[in-house]
């Protein structure tokens, strides 16, 4: 048991006097890109740190102690927390990467090359050649897709800059017919007015002289109806005569006169009670019909054939006159009135017509000034997508965006919508940034209980079409939607320029802060 645990330490004795001679041995060289080696040059014997702070022995020059402020003197090792190292990752490209992950036991991806793990504690094996084979593959897929999406954007472009255009002209077009319009509406509005107030005082007129009319009626209806009294009186008092005459007539004396004024009042009596034949007619204003011309000549052409008809003729002419006079029962005839009732109408519905389209003008101006008013990108090429929207369905919900409109969330289960937010403007960049029409943000949505407004982030990338990749909510009721569309591939000849003289890998290039994603986890270091 002694002996195993002389063995163990000696082992960790060997190891870590293997360490000590690697360190020892690192090339004050190593960890430096080329394009600043010449900075390392020994000037006899000493070191000059790159800011021009202090100059130290050449030897301490990646000794694994930081003694100039910029970390410059320890390129190579973690001594110095505010220096890089440099990957030179030959087959595939350059990249440097922060101080601390050198010699810390995990196998960087940046530094495909596995020089940044030189200790002895790990070790890295060179893959730069498969990743330098895969990063060309996907830099020519990215080439394609560039130029597809390029091309694309030309489309937009062109499209964007003949709308810009074309709304411009039907801008100054529409303001000028909002102008005639306006005039006309104000001159027909005055028409409409005036119309409907002669329209107003004709009624009242109307309805004065029918009153008045209706009040003479009725003044006529029973003047007619004292008559008829009358002439009941004189029917009785007629009917009396004949009834003595007939009973004390001299029967052997035969007047053909008295014989015809019997037979009348025979039948006269045989067919109808002269009282109930006034009795049963209640002359009613509201049932006073107006009596046609041709049925006046009517009754009185059979009236005149008998002597009773005679005798009710002035009946019947005092009614057919009322009748005509009063027009009770019969629909009102606006007569002379009809012709300002018509031009009211007409006025009113000539102003409506010239408001409406006063008024489909004036929406239609709005929406111009409000698309001309947007930011559709440096050359128009995101007017084309104005209004379009785009949705990713996650399962539980799908998620909308119509672009500078509004972004939705709907629930898949009831159907129930959310509004996340309205286009409020483009990345806080300045527009000069390239990535200043990357990202556009829609704001004051719907609050969520007992948090902020809903709001959505929408992250733009490169794409040969407009589709949403992804939905994630980082951050409560905030949401970050990733789209690609063509509208931010570089333009034909960028992209052609790229196609044409692709990136290869080379052993002097500078990257820093580049990355080839080669693992869906991510690797994880202790930070100093």
């Amino acid at each position: 048991m002694k002996r195993v645990a002389q063995l163990a330490l000696l082992s960790t004795l060997l190891t870590l006097s293997h360490a000590t001679v690697t360190l020892n041995k690192v090339d004050p060289l190593l960890g430096v890109p080329e394009s600043k080696k010449a900075l390392y040059t020994s000037v006899e014997g000493t070191f000059r740190c790159l800011d021009g702070s202090k100059t130290i022995p050449y030897h301490s020059v990646n000794d694994d102690y930081c003694d100039c402020p910029d970390g410059s003197d320890e390129p190579g090792t973690s001594a110095c927390p505010n220096s890089t190292f440099h990957c030179k990752n030959l087959g595939h490209m350059p990249l440097e990467i922060s101080s601390s992950r050198v010699n810390d036991g995990v196998c960087d991806p940046e530094c495909c090359d596995g020089s940044d793990e030189y200790n002895g504690f790990i070790e890295c094996p060179n893959i730069c050649e498969e990743v330098g084979r895969k990063y060309h593959e996907e830099m020519s897929e990215r080439n394609r897709v560039q130029l597809e999406g390029g091309k694309v954007k030309a489309g937009y472009i062109a499209t964007g800059t003949r709308l810009k255009r074309t709304r411009k002209a039907e801008l100054a077009h529409l303001k000028n017919r909002l102008v005639e319009l306006t005039s006309k509406v104000e001159e027909l509005k005055a028409v409409k007015d005036k119309m409907e107030e002669e329209e107003k005082y004709a009624k009242i007129n109307w309805k004065q002289k029918y009153a008045q009319k209706k009040r003479k009626s009725a003044e006529k209806i029973t003047s007619l109806r004292d008559r008829i009294q009358l002439l009941e009186g004189q029917i009785d008092t007629l009917t009396g005569i004949l009834k003595d005459l007939k009973e004390n007539h001299n029967q052997n004396y035969h007047d053909l006169a008295v014989k015809s004024a019997i037979s009348g009042y025979d039948e006269f009596t045989s067919a109808q009670d002269s009282a109930a034949y006034f009795e049963d007619y209640d002359y009613d204003e509201d049932d006073l019909d107006v009596v046609e011309q041709e049925e006046e000549d009517e009754v009185a052409e059979e009236s005149n054939d008998h002597w009773f008809g005679r005798l009710l003729a002035p009946v019947q002419d005092q009614l057919n006159h009322v009748a005509r006079f009063v027009g009770l029962g019969s629909k009102v005839n606006l007569g002379a009135y009809r012709g300002k009732f018509s031009d009211a109408k007409e006025a009113r519905e000539a102003y409506e017509k010239e408001d409406r389209e006063k008024s489909e003008v004036e929406g239609k101006i709005q929406d111009l000034e409000r698309k001309l008013g947007l930011d559709f990108g440096l050359e128009e090429e995101f007017a084309e997508l104005a209004d379009q929207c785009f949705d990713y369905n996650t399962g539980e919900y799908t998620y909308e965006v119509c672009m500078f409109g509004s972004a939705t969330q709907k629930s898949n289960k009831d159907f129930n919508s959310v509004h996340l937010g309205k286009f409020s403007r483009w990345s806080d960049n300045e527009s000069s940034h390239p990535d200043h029409y990357k990202e556009q943000v829609y704001d004051q949505g719907v609050r969520c209980w007992n948090g902020p407004e809903r709001s959505l982030k929408l992250y733009l990338t490169c794409g040969a079409q407009n589709e949403v990749t992804s939905v994630t909510e980082p951050e409560k009721c905030e949401y970050h939607m990733h789209m690609r569309s063509p509208a931010v591939c570089d333009t034909i000849k960028e992209a052609d320029a790229k196609s044409s003289h692709p990136e290869e890998p080379t052993n002097e290039s500078e990257s820093t802060g580049a990355s080839l994603e080669t693992s869906s986890s991510a690797i994880e270091h202790d930070e100093l």
